[in-house]
């Protein structure tokens, strides 16, 4: 969280416990939560000095050079879950990625072309009728094993939201004070900020930290965290 005259410049990580939730605060979130107040003040000083990679091995983090305990079973369960809602979604190996909907009924950007639309028709036999329905603008989730330049190997999500701006900064910076507005906001483990190609919730998750069930977890607040953010910035003041 960027500073300000009154405030000073942040690291923020964030879970509600819920009544009932007493198994996932234990073996999840204490874990997460643990391990971000264990790091947050050697990863402030690298950022300090400007120092965005560094041998792993040297972080305060262990099995910065081991693979997370998931496989390919696992990354299709996740696929399997997203399946059930209809989102559409493909796995390659180690690797997941599945658009939500931003416009009511949207299957996949990709139907914003129009030659892959034409494809669709004479490949798939696909009615332009089904075609209206399914485009649209969509986020995409990719969830895979990754390198992170601090912190080795683990498991790294992001979030693509379909939001133009003419100051995509300042929205990172309103998007991250507005995950900390409500209790009931999914977990904040990671940071809205500008991807590559749009407005990118990121997230990684070091194999240290990598429990069972993470990436049902993950896929989860996603897709949560998707639902949410669009109804937010259909009514914050800031966007009209």
């Amino acid at each position: 969280m960027p500073g300000s005259h009154s405030n000073p410049t942040r690291l923020v990580a964030k879970v509600g416990i819920f009544s009932g939730d007493q198994g996932a605060a234990e073996r999840v979130y204490a874990p997460l939560l643990c391990t971000e107040a264990a790091i947050n003040g050697w990863h402030a000083s690298r950022l300090v000095r400007g120092e965005l990679e560094c041998d792993p091995q040297r972080s305060p983090l262990r099995m910065t050079d081991r693979d997370p305990a998931f496989d390919d079973a696992d990354f299709a369960a996740i696929k399997a879950i997203t399946d059930r809602y209809r989102f559409l979604g493909t796995l390659g190996g180690t690797h997941f990625t599945v658009e939500f909907p931003w416009d009511p009924g949207a299957l996949t950007r990709g139907l914003l072309d129009e030659r892959f639309q034409e494809h669709m028709r004479r490949s798939n036999g696909v009615s332009d009728e089904d075609l209206d329905r399914w485009s649209g603008l969509t986020s995409l989730l990719q969830i895979s094993i990754a390198d992170h330049p601090l912190y080795g190997r683990g498991v790294q999500s992001t979030l693509e939201i379909p939001v133009p701006s003419d100051d995509p900064a300042r929205l990172a910076n309103e998007l991250n004070a507005w995950e900390l507005s409500s209790p009931d906001l999914p977990p904040h483990f990671g940071a809205w900020c500008i991807g590559p190609r749009a407005i990118t919730y990121s997230s990684f998750v070091p194999t240290q930290s990598c429990v069972p069930g993470l990436l049902h977890n993950l896929t989860h607040w996603m897709a949560v965290r998707h639902v949410r953010v669009r109804q937010w910035l259909a009514v914050s003041p800031s966007r009209h």
